[in-house]
């Protein structure tokens, strides 16, 4: 996998969840409805904070392990199968979903917003999964391009949420006056429909991995 195309695809992945309704978003609207666009945006920060850490951790603390086949492999196939999952509760949740509104925000105490993305980062066990199967899984394949590609992996990937809460912010700051419910399922459907065909090429890679052909 080039680095284009290892960058997008990151984008794309990050984007899928990013996009789904969660307490990040939830949390961006509350603090971007408290203090406007820059507040609302500091939760991506803070959110992106111990995912750095943890590509960091699963690119030099775990990359020997990581690099092995079958590790690749399984990594790879149980990441496809959760991808599969996510896309079609994707594809699913598109057909009803409404865009995020100031009404919808969390319940939380106020505080640093950045603090309040690493912390709604960290009490999220999703985010733990998505790791632990999908990004453990895309780290392992962007292992064999050294540190650049794991690097770009992560680029691709974090400026998706960044990307993402920041127009949620820009959105609530606002007013709701640049996109509609509409928009936002279609964007929906068209990531789920992409976790779909990058489950099954995870799948495809798993199983090259595991029998020798990679």
């Amino acid at each position: 996998m080039d680095l284009w195309t290892l960058f997008t695809t990151a984008f794309l992945v990050g984007l899928s969840g990013a996009a789904a309704p969660g307490p990040l978003t939830g949390m961006a609207v509350r603090e971007a409805s408290r203090g406007g666009f820059w507040r609302g945006w500091s939760v991506a920060l803070g959110h992106a904070m111990p995912e750095a850490l943890l590509v960091a951790g699963l690119a030099y603390g775990l990359g020997s392990w990581l690099s092995q086949a079958p590790v690749v492999g399984t990594l790879s196939i149980i990441g496809g199968l959760v991808l599969l999952w996510m896309g079609r509760s994707t594809v699913l949740e598109a057909r009803t979903a409404r865009l995020p509104g100031a009404g919808d925000a969390a319940g939380r105490p106020a505080g640093n917003a950045v603090l309040a993305g690493v912390g709604t980062t960290l009490s999220n066990p999703y985010w733990f999964l998505w790791w632990a199967t999908i990004g453990s899984g895309y780290v392992a394949l962007s292992q064999a391009g050294g540190i650049l590609a794991v690097a770009v992996f992560f680029a691709g990937h974090i400026l998706a949420d960044i990307g993402w809460l920041g127009l949620v912010a820009g959105l609530v700051a606002s007013g709701r006056r640049f996109i509609g419910d509409g928009v936002y399922r279609g964007v929906l459907a068209f990531l789920g429909v992409f976790l779909l065909g990058f489950g099954v090429y995870f799948l495809w890679t798993g199983w090259r991995f595991l029998s020798g052909n990679a």
